[in-house]
Formats: C-alpha cells, structure tokens, sequence
C-alpha cells in the first residue's frame, strides 16, 4: 500500500513470485490506503478511511463494498476469520466496528460496549475472537459479535491458568489456578496476531507447569487458548521478545 493524507491517488502494489517483483495497482482517487485483507488467493479488500473496497480478480478491477452503518466508522483496520466472514475496527460516534457474511461485500455495524478506538482483532473462528483498541481495551466474543452482551472485557480473575514469563523469550509455562477444577484433557492452541496456528498441543492431566517452548516464535505478540473437556475456553495475549 501507498499514500499520504495529502495523496488521495489509492495505490498498492502486488506481486506473483514471493516479493521479487512488484506491480502498482492504482485503484482511484479515494485518499491512502490504510490497510488490506486477503480472505482467499482471489479476494483483496482495502479501507480508505471511512470506505472499503473489493477486488475479486487480484486487483484487476475494484468496487466499492455497502457500509449500512447510518453514522460513518474511521476504519483502522480488517481482519477476516473466513473468506467469507470479517471485521472491521476503528472509530466513529455511535459505534466502532462492522461485520461481513458474505466475503465484504456488504457491512453492518456491531455493538461493542466499549468507546475506545478499535485496532486490530484475532478470531479463531467465525464466531470467536478478540478485539483490541487503545488504553489497553482488550475485548472478546463468543457470538461474532452480533449480541452485545457477550462481548466482555477479560478479568484475569476469572482465568483458570496463568502463564509465565510475560513476556517471554524462549519458554512459556502455563500453571493451573489453585482452587480452580479443571476437566482434563485440555487443548492448548497459540495463535499469532495474524491468525495463523503456531502449535497446538493437548495435555491429558496433572497439576503441574505445562512448559512449551518458544525459541522458534519470532518476537511480536500470540494469544493463546485453552480449552477444557467441559467446555471451558480463555484466551490471553502473549508477548515474545529477542
């Protein structure tokens, strides 16, 4: 991508051979683009600040997708769980983040409870995920976001394991809460800020440290999650450094 708020050309650049070889694609004069999602190997959106839009031929020709929103968001960024199913934060008036179901071409807003500027997200599936924003807001959603009520703001105290060192820099360990009664086996699946499965791994039981090693990870930010036989999830933010 390419522009300046004084630019309004809206360009980006593509390539076929693993970054050797750029071409520009110049989109129009709708201002800089801010950022860009691929949800499959056809399928380019991009968000110009209050606007989106779609390529489904790799950028050979572009439209501009339906915002139903009636109060405009500044859209900060996309994130898509699915080809089919996305997001898009920022910040506006009334609300601060939209939903598509049917690959982006059309949008409508979702209640978050939260005010803060949103500014990136990572879903695990269509439904759910974490969003995150400024001052630290931290939110989540078991129901993709539709029900309002189920997007809450994550209370280490409701955690039923703790990890430790983080930030980390080339081991992690994931300890059970005392008191807590945890319904072996448990799923542990690391996620990296782009959505992409790191390692998952499954323990069968025990009381002790599960001890996982980060020396392959490259330093930035993971989210793990957790999930027990009975149905408990929760997901916390890691962060990796050197």
């Amino acid at each position: 991508m390419v522009g300046s708020e004084n630019y309004l050309a809206t360009t980006i650049f593509h390539s076929t051979d693993g970054g050797y070889n750029w071409q520009t694609i110049s989109i129009g004069n709708f201002g800089p683009a801010k950022d860009i999602a691929l949800p499959d190997e056809n399928t380019i959106l991009i968000i110009t600040g209050t606007e989106i839009f779609k390529s489904g031929d790799n950028g050979l020709t572009w439209y501009q997708s339906t915002l139903t929103n009636p109060n405009p968001i500044e859209i900060n960024a996309l994130h898509f769980a699915s080809p089919t199913t996305g997001y898009a934060m920022g910040s506006g008036e009334f609300s601060n983040m939209m939903k598509t179901t049917d690959g982006g071409d059309n949008w409508f807003p979702l209640e978050t409870n939260v005010t803060s500027w949103l500014t990136a997200a990572c879903f695990f599936n269509d439904e759910e995920g974490l969003v995150f924003g400024d001052k630290g807001v931290m939110i989540r959603t078991t129901t993709g976001g539709v029900t309002g009520t189920n997007n809450q703001a994550i209370s280490v105290a409701d955690n039923y394991f703790t990890v430790n060192p983080n930030p980390f820099i080339d081991e992690i360990r994931i300890s059970p809460v005392a008191g807590k009664k945890i319904a072996y086996p448990v799923q542990i699946m690391i996620i990296d800020a782009g959505g992409r499965r790191i390692l998952e791994k499954q323990i069968s039981g025990g009381d002790n440290a599960i001890i996982l090693s980060g020396t392959a990870f490259k330093p930035g930010i993971y989210f793990y999650r957790i999930s027990t036989r009975d149905g408990m999830t929760e997901t916390l933010k890691l962060v990796k450094i050197k």
